[in-house]
Formats: structure tokens, sequence, C-alpha cells
């Protein structure tokens, strides 16, 4: 086997490990060889084809420079996509097909409409308890001092969305059918004024 036998296999060895890095984690071993490969082959090639036709080594040397980003290209960019590359990569579930933990998604949206009180600052994300069970939970984005009593108002991701509870006011009197104008016979309103 003479030198230019042996700097096309370096080549084709080094195209193939450059390939083969991108699919297999090694921490840059792979590509070290591959740049090894690639630095032997350039030196075959030299050491086969100089003294007699320059123009076949540079040929080489132009083949290998535009083959190894192609090949890393096809690597990264078409092999996934071809029968192959499907069957050797898995391929990411869709959106619609990843569920989340379903029980306790189901346990905190039974969770919503309840009072709970809070154990620490809501800075907004804290934590309340809330029937004796201490759940994660952020607020609307006000701060909430401790031991506030919150409401349950909805669930973000893991976590409940809580707003302090506010009471409502007393129900205005019952004036039944006076009416809110003051009418001819209601007696004047009379403001004394002191001379001050």
């Amino acid at each position: 086997m003479d030198y230019g036998q042996i700097a096309i296999c370096l080549l084709l060895v080094g195209l193939a490990v450059i390939f083969a890095e991108i699919f297999i984690p090694s921490g840059g071993l792979l590509a070290l060889f591959s740049a090894s490969c690639l630095l032997a082959a350039v030196y075959c090639a030299y050491t086969a084809w100089w003294e007699t036709s320059p123009n076949s080594f540079w040929g080489f040397v132009v083949a290998a420079v535009v083959a190894t980003p192609v090949v890393a290209g096809c690597a990264l960019y078409v092999f996934p996509y071809t029968p192959v590359g499907k069957a050797a990569l898995l391929e990411p579930p869709k959106a619609d097909e990843l569920q989340g933990d379903t029980a306790h998604e189901r346990h905190l949206k039974s969770l919503v409409g309840e009072t709970g009180r809070t154990v620490n600052m809501l800075t907004p994300g804290g934590i309340v308890l809330v029937d004796g069970e201490r759940v994660h939970c952020e607020s609307e984005g006000m701060l909430i001092e401790p031991n506030t009593e919150v409401e349950i108002v909805g669930i973000r991701g893991a976590r409940l969305v809580v707003r302090e509870r506010v009471e409502k006011p007393a129900e205005a009197e019952d004036f039944g059918d006076r009416p809110a104008v003051a009418q001819e016979d209601d007696p004047p309103i009379d403001f004394e004024i002191s001379p001050g």
C-alpha cells in the first residue's frame, strides 16, 4: 500500500470519526483523533504526490477542507431525517404528548377556591398552609406577609396562585321604601356654626 492509498484511507477514517463525534459524547477525544487522522492524511498525500503531481496534492487538500464541514453538516441536518437516522436516534415526544404529574395537578386544581394561611412572606413565591398541608404557592405579584389569610385563585405550573383574602363589607342598612332624595315633609338639616 503506497502513501496515496494511505492518505485516502486516513481521510475517510477522519471523516467517519467526525460523523461519530456528533452523536457520541467523548469530551473531544474523537475530535482530536479525527484531526490527527486528517493531518496524517495530508502528510501522506504530501509524501505521495508533492514531487510527482502537486496538483493532485492540492486537490486532495481542497477535498479534505470541503468534505469536513459537509460531513458535519450532513450529520447534524440530514442524517436524523433518514430512515437509518430515525431508527438510530430517539425522537423527542411532541408537546401534546407530554403529560405532567396528573395526580398532583388534579390535587392542586381541587384546592382552587379554598382558603389558606401563608407560612412565610410571599415574595411572590412561598408556602401556604391549606387544611394542614404545606403547598408551594405564589401571589399575583404582590408581597404578602406571613400568617395572612389567602384565597387560592388558580394554579401555575406546580404552584398554587393565591391572593390576600379581603373581607366583604357588611351589607348596607336596609332603609325599606324610603326614597334616597329628601321629600318636602322631611325636616330641614340644621347646622350650627359656632364662632371660633
